[in-house]
Formats: C-alpha cells, structure tokens, sequence
C-alpha cells in the first residue's frame, strides 16, 4: 500500500478524507492507508459475513459493508476458501475457474451483491469525491467499474487488481480494463506485481480532479 500512500500525496495532499477498501478481508490496508493519510471515514466492503465481522472488531471505526460488488443487484452464489491461510482465504470469490482445482477446498455460500453507484447512493456519497478506492475482488474488478456507472468520476485514485489470464468466462484483462479507465479520465501512474506477473496492480489517478491540488 506504500506507492498508493505515496502517490496519492503526489497528486492530491497529505489527507485523504475517503477511502474504500472492496474486497478487505481483513482491513488492514485500509488500516494503513487511514494512518498514513490521516482518513476521516474509511468503508470496508468484504462478502464474507466472519470476515466483515473480524474487520469490525479489529477497526470499530471503520463503516463496515457485508456484501459482493458488480455490475448488478440480487445475490450471488460466493466460494469461500476453506483454510487457515488468511492469503488463500482472501481468495475467495463469486466463481473462478481456480476452484476447479484440488488446492483449492471450498464451500459455497449465497451472498447478497450490489454495485458501487447503489452503496454510493444509500451512504449518501453519490455528491461526494472519493480519495481512493482499492479493489481486490479476485478478477471480477471490470464489473466492479461498470457497477459505478458516472461515480467512476468522482474518485480521485483507483488501486485496482486486474489480471492477464481469464478467471472466469466474463473476465476482463488487465488491458481492457486499462482503455476502460483512460476512457474515463483516468491516467495509469503504476504498476505492481507483488503476486507474480499475471497478477497486475494498477494505480490510477484522475487528472481532472488533480486540478484541484
């Protein structure tokens, strides 16, 4: 999380007001970005219910958001990754071809889903400009941006997991998912491969909204 701190401080200041962490599993970046950025109101979204409910006694002051995120609203059927390895844990998602492999033990939940522009709607955020939000949703991130409709463009700095392999028949690559942000505004500033290199980590700024810094 130490290039999304540092490059957000580039572009926009020392404080970043709000931040999203989708996909928190256990909130602890969103922990780090919140002290590095002295954030006032920090949302952590994460479908797991055991998950969403550790992260709220670990951070209480976080607002905490228990439910999938796409393009859509219902549920969904979610695959929780039976372990206790909290990085396969956080692995879990709505379907991925990796669960058809044998390393992979998991048990099927259904979770209720959303999109991003309805969680901005009903927290009262849709006028509002979002510092950051970080996505690690297991290759479902393409939905998670369609999801946000307009809002894409009142946020400020996107962290973004994308992927150069197909993870399910709807998946989007890390490619696609880069001319769909330049479509809207946004400029690529990093790139970062902490879990190999099919595993891409974009750093997106908003070069409307640096204006403002």
């Amino acid at each position: 999380m130490e290039p999304v701190v540092s490059y957000y401080k580039m572009f926009f200041g020392e404080q970043a007001n709000i931040i999203f962490d989708v996909g928190t599993r256990d909130g602890d970046d969103a922990k780090y970005l919140q002290d590095n950025l002295n954030t006032k109101t920090v949302y952590a979204i994460e479908a797991r219910k055991d998950a969403a409910e550790l992260t709220k006694i670990k951070y209480p002051d976080f607002n905490i958001i228990n439910c999938a995120v796409s393009n859509y609203i219902g549920t969904t059927e979610f695959y929780v990754i039976v372990s206790d390895d909290k990085d396969y844990q956080g692995s879990s998602s709505i379907y991925n071809n990796k669960f058809e492999r044998p390393e992979y033990p998991h048990k099927i939940i259904s979770v209720p889903v959303t999109t991003m522009e309805s969680i901005l709607v009903s927290t009262g955020l849709n006028d509002s400009t979002i510092d950051i939000v970080k996505v690690d949703i297991e290759g479902y991130t393409f939905q998670f941006l369609a999801g946000m409709g307009d809002y894409i463009k009142n946020v400020k700095l996107f962290h973004l997991e994308t992927e150069t392999f197909a993870t399910h028949e709807e998946h989007v690559s890390n490619e696609d998912i880069a001319s769909f942000m330049r479509s809207n505004g946004f400029k690529l500033v990093a790139k970062q491969y902490e879990w190999g290199e099919d595993i891409e980590d974009q750093i997106w700024i908003n070069e409307e909204l640096c204006q403002e810094f």
